[in-house]
């Protein structure tokens, strides 16, 4: 029996058909790619939110220092270095297993893999009178940029976020406690420079709020009455604005 061969046509059709479902399934394994990302991120976030809320409660209330001595230069500490033993279980780990932790999947940035930070906390006010983030609450100096709030001054825990995924544009470092990076101010989502978060969860970010939860949430939402340059909302102690 003469075995049949396919016909030029045949193997065009076939083509075509793989085509058509490639085009199909990309998007959704894309989707699916993004949403396992956003998921991991929100599990970083969740995680340095309990760290700082349980160094709190193990120092009176107190959350961390932002920052205290050469922070720039890698021998300083930050608010991060302080919650180690609650994060990674040491106070000292591993400095990869640091930069892996404090690197978002979805950063793929120029320079992304040189050590960035894609996370901070919220110091919003420190430009202005208010000061009515969680940190740089009052004037500090270089070795110590501020004091921090105490849980007792913050009426609505589950309304002000505490850390959040905050891929800003320029901070490199040989450590991952840059003081650029972590003290997160506004979005400035209109007119990037250097203290403007980058939204890598479809134009959004993970939040981790005072009382421990975090949510999924564009800038819009996070501005409350405010402003993409003055944001309320979330980003302030007081409830309702």
């Amino acid at each position: 029996m003469r075995k049949k061969s396919f016909t030029l046509i045949e193997l065009l059709v076939v083509i075509a058909i793989i085509s058509i479902l490639a085009s199909m399934l990309l998007p959704a394994l894309k989707k699916a790619r993004a949403s396992a990302m956003t998921a991991d991120c929100s599990s970083k976030v969740k995680q340095i939110s309990q760290g700082l809320i349980m160094y709190a409660d193990d120092n009176g209330g107190w959350y961390p220092p932002l920052l205290v001595g050469g922070w720039a230069y890698g021998y300083g500490t930050s608010c991060f270095t302080h919650i180690n033993g609650y994060v990674f279980g040491k106070e000292d780990p591993d400095l990869k297993a640091a930069y892996d932790f404090y690197s978002c999947a979805a950063d793929v940035s120029e320079g992304s893999q040189n050590n960035r930070c894609c996370y901070g906390v919220n110091a919003h006010g420190y430009y202005s009178s208010s000061r009515d983030g969680i940190w740089l609450t009052s004037a500090g100096d270089s070795y110590e940029w501020g004091p921090p709030s105490k849980t007792t001054q913050i009426p609505d825990s589950s309304g002000t976020f505490l850390s959040a995924c905050y891929a800003n544009t320029i901070s490199y470092t040989t450590k991952y406690d840059y003081y650029l990076h972590l003290g997160m101010q506004a979005p400035y989502h209109e007119s990037l420079d250097h203290w403007d978060m980058g939204f890598l969860h479809n134009k959004a970010t993970n939040w981790g709020f005072c009382d421990g939860h975090v949510e999924w949430m564009p800038w819009q939402q996070s501005v409350g009455t405010g402003t993409a340059a003055r944001p309320k909302g979330i980003w302030t102690k007081t409830a309702g604005d």
